[in-house]
């Protein structure tokens, strides 16, 4: 945008000196003194403080001649004429500026219209990447389900395929530590009610002969050197079916491996699937989210140049007009406010004006005095 003027039209006619008077006419002194003083007045190059202090102070100075200016006259008098100088080339620089943009608007205008141009297209190109990767999004978004419910199922089956398993594993924990502690202190001494409750158990969750487990539980009550061939003969027969499921559940637990660890890696396979896919699926999410902050950016990009050229034949007719307006102005202040501070700058005082001859004044068709008339009669 062109810089403002550098005078503007004063907020009130009061702004301007006062035009004094003198026997009812206007001194042209003064007049003239008010004029450079409004223009000072109206200009924006200068603080208001300094304005008014110039403007008050020019008519005392200015209204002498010359020759009759003390030193401190002389300085204002030449702070004023700086002042008033700065205010034509002000003026003229502006007019300058806008001369310029008026000159380059053509110019300017190809420029607006190629940058909308380069937007569009842009904005073309940007609309169809967002719409790619939103493709590409939702691609990504099915794969993270999919492989999500892979894992699902890779876990179910594992759960499935290791029950038979876990169910033998835990049996094995359980008569091997049954074996390593209850039964050892049965074997050792006579049982406790807990080692006696410990036996029952082991018989009903291994489905052990119920008189087979009765006899035990005779031979265990009593000490380890009063027992007969009989209760030896019991513990021999159930060490026998401990052997024998230990033996089967070892057997389950070696044959069930192989297919334990296919299981287990195909849940691991999965979940790193899924790592891959969840990882996929942010990247391709923040793409997406990416290209629609940029086509947001270009539309608003186009969107600014689109109103800049519609505005730019109304700013420019403005332009005009105001150039034109500035150089009225700087006619109109150099006609007036500056031809008159020229003046009154070097403004001596005039010779007195001489006394015209009898016989010239005569010559030239004026009358002679009554008195002079009747002397020359004579």
């Amino acid at each position: 945008m062109a810089p403002k003027a550098a005078m503007k039209r004063p907020a009130a006619p009061a702004a301007a000196p006062a035009k004094r008077r003198s026997m009812g006419k206007i001194d042209p002194i003064q007049q003239k003194c008010d004029s450079v003083a409004s223009a000072l007045l109206e200009a924006e190059g200068l603080p208001e403080n300094v304005r008014e202090m110039l403007a008050g102070s020019l008519s005392s100075c200015l209204s002498l001649v010359k020759a009759d200016r003390h030193n401190f006259q002389h300085r204002v008098v030449a702070m004023v004429g700086e002042a008033v100088s700065e205010i034509g080339s002000s003026i003229n620089r502006s007019i300058v500026e806008a001369e310029t943009e008026v000159a380059s608007a053509d110019t300017n205008k190809a420029a607006l219209e190629a940058t909308i141009q380069v937007a569009e297209k842009t904005l073309e190109a940007r609309k169809a990447a967002v719409n790619q990767k939103k493709e590409t999004f939702e691609a990504s978004t099915t794969a993270k389900k999919n492989a999500t419910a892979g894992l699902k199922d890779a876990e179910k089956e594992e759960k499935t395929g290791n029950k038979e398993l876990d169910d033998a594993e835990g049996k094995k924990e359980e008569i091997d530590t049954f074996r390593s502690v209850t039964y050892k202190e049965l074997t050792e001494s006579v049982a406790t009610k807990a080692n006696t409750k410990g036996l029952a158990t082991i018989g009903k969750n291994f489905t052990y002969d119920g008189e087979l487990i009765k006899a035990l539980t005779s031979a265990f009550a009593k000490a380890p050197d009063t027992r007969g061939t009989f209760d030896k003969l019991v513990v021999s027969q159930f060490e026998e079916q401990m052997d024998k499921t230990q033996a089967g559940l070892i057997s389950i637990l070696q044959q069930g491996e192989p297919g334990k660890q296919d299981r287990a890696a195909k849940v691991a396979a999965a979940k790193s699937s899924l790592e891959v896919s969840e990882a996929a699926d942010q990247a391709c999410s923040q793409a997406l989210a990416d290209a629609r902050t940029a086509e947001t950016e270009t539309q608003k990009e186009l969107n600014s140049a689109n109103c800049a050229l519609a505005a730019f034949t109304p700013a420019l007719e403005k332009t005009k007009a105001r150039c034109e307006g500035l150089k009225a102005g700087l006619a109109e202040f150099a006609e007036n406010a500056l031809a008159n501070f020229k003046e009154l700058e070097s403004r001596t005082i005039p010779p007195p004006e001489e006394e015209l001859p009898a016989t010239e004044a005569h010559a030239e068709g004026e009358p002679l005095p009554a008195a002079e008339g009747v002397l020359a009669a004579a």
